[in-house]
C-alpha cells in the first residue's frame, strides 16, 4: 500500500510540475521536487498576487485556499496512537514468544521487550517535546495562510 501511495504521489507531483512549467513563465522543472513540491517558490507567490491584481482569482477561491492551508497546519501531537501501537505491539510480540519458549525464558524476553519498547517510546516523547519547544515556526502552510489573508485585505 505504501508503494502504491508513493508511486501516485510522485506521478501527481510530476504532472503538477509539468503543468506549472507550461503555464508559468520562468518556472523550472525540478526532479528533486518530485516527492514534495516547493510551494514557497517566490515566482508562484508573485504569479498569484498578479492574478489577484488582474481580478482573475475570485474572493471565494482565496477563501477556500486560506481554509485549506489553515486545516493543513500541524496540530499538537497526540500520544494516544503511540500508546495504542506500543501496547498492541508489545502484546503481540509477547504472545508470539510465549508459544515458542518455556516459562522462565518467556518472562525474561517479555521483560526485555517491554523495557526496550518503553525506552523507545520515551525517546519519541522527549523528541516531540523538544520539537514543541522550538520558537521558530517553520510551518509552510502558515505562510500560505498569511498570504491568503493579505490578499483578502488587499481585495477590499
Amino acid at each position: 500500500m505504501q508503494l502504491y501511495y508513493s508511486i501516485i504521489k510522485i506521478y501527481l507531483n510530476y504532472k503538477t510540475q509539468k503543468h506549472l512549467k507550461k503555464t508559468v513563465k520562468n518556472y523550472s522543472f525540478s526532479w528533486i521536487e518530485l516527492w514534495n513540491i516547493n510551494w514557497d517558490n517566490e515566482l508562484l507567490f508573485f504569479l498569484w498576487q498578479e492574478k489577484v491584481n488582474q481580478k482573475s482569482i475570485s474572493r471565494d477561491n482565496i477563501l477556500s485556499s486560506m481554509y485549506y492551508y489553515r486545516n493543513k497546519q500541524k496540530k499538537n501531537p497526540s500520544f494516544f496512537k503511540e500508546i495504542a501501537f506500543l501496547s498492541s505491539s508489545i502484546v503481540i510480540t509477547i504472545l508470539n514468544f510465549k508459544k515458542d519458549t518455556n516459562e522462565k525464558e518467556f518472562l525474561t524476553w517479555a521483560t526485555y521487550i517491554l523495557l526496550i519498547s518503553l525506552t523507545f517510546f520515551m525517546f519519541k516523547v522527549f523528541y516531540l517535546y523538544l520539537l514543541s519547544l522550538k520558537k521558530v515556526d517553520n510551518n509552510k502552510y502558515k505562510k500560505m495562510e498569511d498570504l491568503c489573508e493579505y490578499l483578502l485585505k488587499k481585495m477590499k
